[in-house]
Protein backbone atom coordinates (compact mmCIF):
# COMPACT_ATOMS: atom_id res chain seq x y z
CA UNK A 1 0.00 0.00 0.00
CA UNK A 2 1.29 3.41 -0.96
CA UNK A 3 1.71 6.05 1.78
CA UNK A 4 0.54 9.46 -0.08
CA UNK A 5 3.24 11.27 1.39
CA UNK A 6 5.26 8.89 -0.74
CA UNK A 7 4.21 11.06 -3.76
CA UNK A 8 6.34 13.87 -1.92
CA UNK A 9 9.09 12.07 -2.16
CA UNK A 10 9.01 11.06 -5.34
CA UNK A 11 8.71 14.85 -6.96
CA UNK A 12 11.59 15.78 -4.46
CA UNK A 13 13.37 12.86 -6.46
CA UNK A 14 12.75 13.89 -9.45
CA UNK A 15 13.43 17.78 -8.73
CA UNK A 16 17.00 16.70 -7.40
CA UNK A 17 18.15 14.32 -10.10
CA UNK A 18 20.01 16.86 -11.93
CA UNK A 19 18.82 16.40 -15.22
CA UNK A 20 15.57 19.04 -15.54
CA UNK A 21 13.89 17.71 -18.05
CA UNK A 22 10.22 19.48 -18.77
CA UNK A 23 8.50 16.15 -18.52
CA UNK A 24 9.92 15.53 -14.79
CA UNK A 25 9.13 19.34 -13.87
CA UNK A 26 5.88 18.44 -14.88
CA UNK A 27 5.72 15.22 -12.74
CA UNK A 28 7.12 16.65 -9.83
CA UNK A 29 4.16 19.58 -9.90
CA UNK A 30 1.46 16.71 -10.22
CA UNK A 31 3.16 14.33 -7.51
CA UNK A 32 3.51 17.06 -4.81
CA UNK A 33 -0.49 17.78 -5.83
CA UNK A 34 -1.31 14.34 -5.71
CA UNK A 35 0.50 13.43 -2.36
CA UNK A 36 -0.75 16.43 0.14
CA UNK A 37 -4.24 15.98 -1.43
CA UNK A 38 -4.38 12.57 -0.65
CA UNK A 39 -2.54 13.16 2.47
CA UNK A 40 -5.02 15.38 3.67
CA UNK A 41 -8.55 13.37 2.24
CA UNK A 42 -7.07 10.54 4.38
CA UNK A 43 -6.57 12.29 7.50
CA UNK A 44 -10.06 14.20 6.67
CA UNK A 45 -11.94 10.90 6.59
CA UNK A 46 -10.65 9.69 9.41
CA UNK A 47 -11.59 12.87 11.24
CA UNK A 48 -14.92 12.71 9.67
CA UNK A 49 -15.74 9.09 9.12
CA UNK A 50 -15.37 6.81 6.29
CA UNK A 51 -18.60 7.54 4.55
CA UNK A 52 -17.65 11.03 3.39
CA UNK A 53 -15.20 9.19 1.25
CA UNK A 54 -17.01 7.80 -1.61
CA UNK A 55 -19.52 11.40 -1.58
CA UNK A 56 -16.51 14.24 -1.20
CA UNK A 57 -13.04 13.24 -1.46
CA UNK A 58 -12.98 11.23 -4.84
CA UNK A 59 -13.98 14.47 -6.47
CA UNK A 60 -11.26 16.86 -5.87
CA UNK A 61 -13.34 20.66 -6.32
CA UNK A 62 -15.76 18.91 -3.65
CA UNK A 63 -13.79 18.16 -1.54
CA UNK A 64 -11.68 21.35 -1.67
CA UNK A 65 -14.99 23.44 -1.38
CA UNK A 66 -16.00 21.32 1.77
CA UNK A 67 -12.54 22.11 3.65
CA UNK A 68 -12.71 25.74 2.40
CA UNK A 69 -16.21 26.10 3.97
CA UNK A 70 -16.15 24.46 6.59
CA UNK A 71 -16.39 26.10 10.09
CA UNK A 72 -12.46 25.78 10.99
CA UNK A 73 -9.82 28.40 9.76
CA UNK A 74 -7.21 25.93 9.73
CA UNK A 75 -9.71 23.44 7.20
CA UNK A 76 -10.28 26.64 5.36
CA UNK A 77 -6.55 27.69 4.94
CA UNK A 78 -5.70 23.79 3.76
CA UNK A 79 -8.31 24.22 1.43
CA UNK A 80 -7.56 27.52 -0.26
CA UNK A 81 -3.54 25.97 -0.31
CA UNK A 82 -4.90 23.38 -2.48
CA UNK A 83 -6.70 25.03 -4.21
CA UNK A 84 -3.99 27.27 -5.51
CA UNK A 85 -1.42 23.79 -5.58
CA UNK A 86 -4.54 22.18 -8.31
CA UNK A 87 -4.13 25.23 -10.06
CA UNK A 88 -0.17 25.12 -10.71
CA UNK A 89 -0.91 21.06 -11.21
CA UNK A 90 -3.37 21.48 -14.10
CA UNK A 91 -0.99 24.01 -15.76
CA UNK A 92 1.60 21.21 -15.05
CA UNK A 93 -0.88 18.91 -17.01
CA UNK A 94 -2.84 20.65 -19.14
CA UNK A 95 -1.17 23.26 -20.45
CA UNK A 96 2.03 21.97 -22.73
CA UNK A 97 1.82 24.64 -25.43
CA UNK A 98 3.00 26.53 -22.02
CA UNK A 99 6.53 26.41 -20.53
CA UNK A 100 6.61 25.53 -17.42
CA UNK A 101 9.92 25.74 -15.25
CA UNK A 102 11.97 24.52 -12.38
CA UNK A 103 11.61 27.70 -10.37
CA UNK A 104 7.51 26.48 -10.66
CA UNK A 105 7.59 22.98 -9.48
CA UNK A 106 10.09 24.46 -6.52
CA UNK A 107 7.63 26.71 -5.60
CA UNK A 108 4.72 24.11 -5.74
CA UNK A 109 6.80 21.40 -3.88
CA UNK A 110 7.58 24.28 -1.06
CA UNK A 111 3.40 24.79 -1.01
CA UNK A 112 3.07 21.02 -0.94
CA UNK A 113 4.90 21.15 2.27
CA UNK A 114 3.47 24.06 3.81
CA UNK A 115 0.42 22.17 3.22
CA UNK A 116 1.46 19.23 5.18
CA UNK A 117 2.75 21.15 7.76
CA UNK A 118 -1.12 22.60 8.25
CA UNK A 119 -2.50 18.62 7.62
CA UNK A 120 -0.22 17.68 10.68
CA UNK A 121 -0.98 20.37 13.11
CA UNK A 122 -4.54 20.00 12.52
CA UNK A 123 -4.98 16.05 12.40
CA UNK A 124 -2.12 15.25 14.72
Amino acid sequence: MINPLDYLVFARELLDEGKDSEIKIRTAISRAYYGVYLYAASKYVHFKGDSVFEEIVKNHSRFIKTLKTENDNLLNKIGNQIFDLKKDREKADYEIKKDITKSLAEKAYSQAQRIKDNIDSKFN
